[in-house]
């Protein structure tokens, strides 16, 4: 996959080649590709290896670094947390839902109140 994008973007496949301790490091990815970017600008695509070292050293082994890397994996579990009671929340109003119109009893619009569902997330729901 990575080739293919390699050749779109013309960067230097050699940039590309990951050295898996890397990975141990989480280097964040978004850091990764901006770091890829600013040595290609630079014309400087053979010095990735010693730049991407340099920084996860800095992120391993400096107290800085270190610090950052916790924020970052903190505020990434905190995002999924979040992200995952609300896809709970979400699935359980949906069940209700159904339920309710399986009884026959509610209105969409009632439905629709109640649950704080969409008018074709209902649908949805109704016609599955």
């Amino acid at each position: 996959h990575f080739r293919g994008v390699a050749e779109k973007l013309d960067i230097n496949p050699k940039v590309l080649k990951v050295d898996v301790n890397t990975l141990l490091y989480q280097v964040p990815g978004g850091m990764l590709s901006n770091l890829i970017s600013q040595l290609k600008q630079a014309n400087a695509e053979d010095k990735y290896y010693d730049v991407l070292a340099e920084r996860v050293r800095f992120f391993k082994e400096s107290k800085e670094g270190v610090s950052i890397m916790c924020k970052v994996i903190e505020d990434m579990r905190k995002e999924e947390r979040e992200a995952g009671i609300r896809e709970g929340m979400k699935q359980g109003m949906m069940t209700t839902a159904r339920r309710m119109l399986e009884t026959g009893k509610y209105a969409l619009e009632e439905i629709a109140d109640i649950s704080g569902l969409s008018f074709d997330e209902l649908k949805t729901i109704q016609n599955n």
